[in-house]
């Protein structure tokens, strides 16, 4: 079998092991321990702490995640044209299925990433006082400012991509 394929398949089952640990559920100690574990293999972009730079609103943020997905399509299609430019000698249909595979294998390794970003706003939690606030932006209320409505506005309308990826996926897998 491909040393690659394994590889790649074993990073995805890392990332979503991962993703299981950062759900609300009380684990027992040793699946907890181990998930604790594959959640090093999530990427946690608050790490970039944009709050140090300048005073960033929490929807600044969501925001600026968002900005980066689509910062990441722009960069491999820019470095697709590039390397068909220079060394391909401009033949850009006959290179387009590689800039497909590229844009495919990106989206399929951070399909559950994008996913759980652009559903942030939903996730919220009941908090002492009465308010519901949303988990990963604890400063912005659920539902009642329009900070929240504009985040779920947003990711709504962002969550179209990856629903089209995984429409055209069972596209595919129908057809053959």
């Amino acid at each position: 079998m491909n040393v690659f394929f394994l590889q790649k398949k074993k990073q995805k089952t890392n990332l979503q092991l991962g993703l299981v640990r950062m759900l609300s559920v009380h684990w027992p100690e040793r699946v907890a321990e181990m998930l604790d574990i594959f959640r090093l293999f999530v990427i946690e972009f608050e790490l970039l702490r944009w709050n140090c730079v300048a005073s960033t609103a929490s929807l600044g943020i969501f925001l600026s995640k968002l900005c980066m997905i689509g910062g990441s399509v722009i960069v491999i299609v820019l470095i697709q044209v590039g390397v068909v430019r220079i060394w391909r000698h401009g033949h850009f249909a006959k290179h387009h299925p590689s800039l497909i595979c590229a844009l495919g294998s990106f989206a399929m390794n951070f399909y559950i990433c994008m996913t759980c970003i652009l559903l942030e706003p939903l996730s919220c939690s009941l908090n002492p006082n009465g308010k519901q606030t949303v988990n990963a932006y604890q400063d912005v209320i659920c539902w009642q400012n329009g900070e929240h409505r504009m985040m779920v506005i947003v990711g709504g309308a962002a969550l179209l991509a990856p629903a089209f990826y995984l429409s055209h996926c069972l596209a595919v897998v129908h057809r053959f």
